[in-house]
């Protein structure tokens, strides 16, 4: 089966008063290790990043410098949440089987949750 990860990271964090999947924990992005969980998944074979638009280049360059085994596109999210993800949606591979999302901001997600969501 083929699988894609879309990580929608382009909010602004209107809500928390800043961009929380920026937030550090433990000397690293929140971002960093929702990424982190699914680059080391074998079950993922691509992963599409989303994030604004004033931090593309940014973390385009940040990704581009961790080694990885499967491709990881980062892209730039939409006016809202769900236009984000229909970015994702779109920069997926067409002969994907599914699609995972997992919000960047949610830093403990485990491979065992990734593998028992796949395969449910």
């Amino acid at each position: 089966m083929k699988v894609s990860a879309i990580i929608p990271a382009a909010g602004s964090g209107l809500r928390f008063g800043q961009a929380k999947q920026f937030k550090l924990f433990a000397g690293a992005s929140l971002l960093y290790y929702s990424l982190k969980s699914f680059m080391e998944c074998d079950a993922i074979g691509e992963i599409v990043l989303i994030v604004s638009e004033n931090k593309f280049e940014e973390i385009k360059r940040e990704v581009s410098l961790r080694p990885s085994k499967k491709l990881v596109k980062v892209i730039i999210g939409g006016e809202r949440r769900q236009d984000s993800v229909k970015n994702g949606i779109l920069a997926t591979r067409s002969d994907a089987d599914l699609v995972c999302i997992h919000d960047a901001a949610r830093p403990f997600v485990t491979l065992a949750l990734i593998n028992q969501s796949i395969n449910a």
